[in-house]
């Protein structure tokens, strides 16, 4: 419906809170006359559960989307409706950190899209999630062959100058920090970040604000100081312009900075970044902070503070199943840097 594609327009500028409105607006007003195929509404369910997601409300995205999923299975199985509500479920699923959950969704919707049009748009976005999910799950390899294939997917489509492009090159970017390849991972970001820059068409702030992130760590690790904090301080500016003070990615942009501090040696600062982000960012997701646990754990190790580092490695020990979230790709550093604090003390 009209209401529908508003919402998303809505979402797409930053306005959050009108296009979770809105949303529900559309699926109101179908729900209410009666009318529709089942797909128009499959179509306003998934975009209220999007709406959510982005205002950080986990827990009731997850009914909207689920009945997203079974209202357009129904209407009109193995069409592209379908195959964008189970891909928009797999998306929540990584949210919260249920990759394993995520991954078979994630292929079902690319079996989906490669029945009805092997060369569609949507083609790129679906290998870029699978991508994703690898890389949360540790699988390097097999998440590099996704990611390559979803950026030369959307370059057929869109050519090289479209934001889709820039984000496959911003979790291409992301593979290379998290291998140990900051040089790397920079080299790709600085291009994900031009493309975004002169982008056709309407640009995701998030996505430029995750890349600017992303470069301020990987410049970090490089010792380009200067340009790490120049992009801290750019990202910070677009979380500030379009995130709500109160939804949990509102201070990913300090963690950045705090990761950049580390770097720098400054470590009472960069605890006290961590302190605060990973109080503000617990969502009640399955693995809510455990990247900031990690960092937080280090930090109190590099100033010299290994009583706290202690009591948090316990406290996350008796938080977290640690042994059911062995595929979180901080699990393994998490439990090896408390192991190597144990043996200190």
């Amino acid at each position: 419906s009209v209401l529908t594609d508003l919402s998303v327009g809505y979402r797409r500028r930053g306005e959050l809170q009108d296009a979770h409105d809105t949303a529900l607006s559309a699926l109101s007003l179908l729900r209410d006359a009666g009318v529709g195929d089942g797909i128009a509404e499959s179509f306003a369910l998934n975009a209220l559960g999007v709406a959510k997601i982005t205002l950080g409300k986990y827990a009731e995205a997850e009914p909207l989307m689920q009945e997203s999923v079974q209202v357009a299975s129904q209407a009109a199985p193995g069409s592209a409706a379908h195959a964008t509500s189970v891909y928009n479920l797999a998306g929540l699923y990584n949210f919260l950190g249920r990759f394993s959950e995520a991954i078979p969704l994630v292929q079902q919707a690319i079996d989906i899209w490669l029945e009805i049009d092997p060369n569609a748009p949507r083609i790129g976005d679906m290998f870029d999630g699978m991508g994703i999910l690898q890389l949360e799950l540790g699988q390097y390899d097999a998440a590099e062959d996704s990611l390559q294939k979803g950026l030369e997917a959307r370059r057929g489509s869109f050519g090289n100058d479209h934001d889709l492009v820039g984000l496959s090159l911003q979790n291409l970017g992301e593979l290379s920090y998290t291998r140990g390849n900051p040089a790397e991972a920079r080299a790709r970001l600085a291009e994900s970040i031009a493309i975004s820059q002169r982008a056709e068409g309407d640009v995701e702030w998030r996505h430029l604000a995750d890349q600017y992130e992303l470069l301020a760590i990987s410049s970090a690790q490089v010792d380009r100081f200067e340009d790490a904090y120049d992009a801290v301080t750019k990202a910070k500016a677009l979380r500030a312009e379009f995130t709500p003070d109160d939804h949990p990615d509102a201070v990913l942009a300090e963690h950045a900075e705090a990761m950049v501090m580390l770097e720098d040696g400054r470590f009472d600062e960069a605890i006290a970044r961590l302190q605060r982000v990973l109080a503000y960012r617990q969502n009640g997701t399955s693995d809510a902070g455990l990247d900031l646990h990690e960092a937080l754990v280090r930090a109190y190790v590099l100033a010299g503070q290994y009583p706290l580092a202690d009591d948090l490695c316990r406290s996350v020990a008796e938080e977290f199943d640690l042994q059911a979230l062995a595929h979180h790709r901080f699990v393994g550093s998490l439990v090896e840097r408390c192991a190597d604090l144990r043996q200190r003390l």
